[in-house]
């Protein structure tokens, strides 16, 4: 009303504020249909989703050592219950996300009911499989300690799983920081600003 210049910020801030409460009904049922329409998709579609984030470049190797927990503890417990080996494999591919850990893990089964060893073949698939778990699975075949060998790898697996999750936390909160840090002062700069610019052309409306 006092024909001052508001910067554009304040005034994008202005019609959000009058928009939302000349309809405010129509918005807040607009949000909370979205809101259940996405979380049953997330839902209908969390495999996909989980294995889309675990497969971006800074999350692969976190995405397997997930998947590598997860299948050598469930085998490893499998067979400690009895389940047969071909079995226990099939089963263990259960509770695994990426595809191709799946299909390896599928090729297992298919060289043990041919006979072969269970790691025949993995020292191959170093991109999937480290090393250091073809080397131990091979040790652990041939003394019989298949069982014991699991369960020891579950472990260290799901020790380099939480050693990735402690540096992801330590990268995320300086971003979330600034994130927030920029909120707080586009908000302060969208209400101070006009009252800045306010005061000092009433002061210089007013100067004698």
């Amino acid at each position: 009303k006092m024909h001052v210049h508001i910067p554009p910020v304040t005034r994008a801030m202005m019609v959000a504020s009058q928009t939302f409460t000349e309809h405010w009904l129509v918005i807040t049922i607009g949000v909370v249909s979205l809101g259940i329409f996405g979380g049953a998709v997330i839902a209908a579609q969390r495999k996909a989703i989980v294995r889309l984030l675990l497969g971006l470049p800074g999350l692969r190797t976190l995405g397997r050592n997930i998947d590598l927990t997860r299948f050598t503890r469930s085998f490893g417990l499998l067979m400690h219950s009895g389940v047969p080996l071909e079995e226990a494999l099939e089963l263990s591919t259960k509770v695994m996300q990426k595809k191709q850990l799946i299909a390896l893990v599928q090729q297992m089964r298919t060289n043990v009911e041919s006979g072969k060893e269970l790691s025949y073949g993995l020292r191959q698939h170093k991109d999937l499989i480290p090393p250091m778990m073809a080397r131990s699975l091979e040790t652990a075949e041939r003394s019989g300690t298949l069982e014991k060998t699991l369960q020891q790898l579950a472990e260290y697996f799901d020790d380099q799983v939480e050693q990735s999750l402690k540096v992801i936390s330590s990268l995320v909160e300086p971003v979330l920081l600034i994130v927030v840090g920029l909120l707080v002062g586009t908000l302060m700069i969208t209400i101070i600003a006009p009252i800045y610019n306010l005061t000092s052309q009433i002061g210089v409306t007013h100067k004698p």
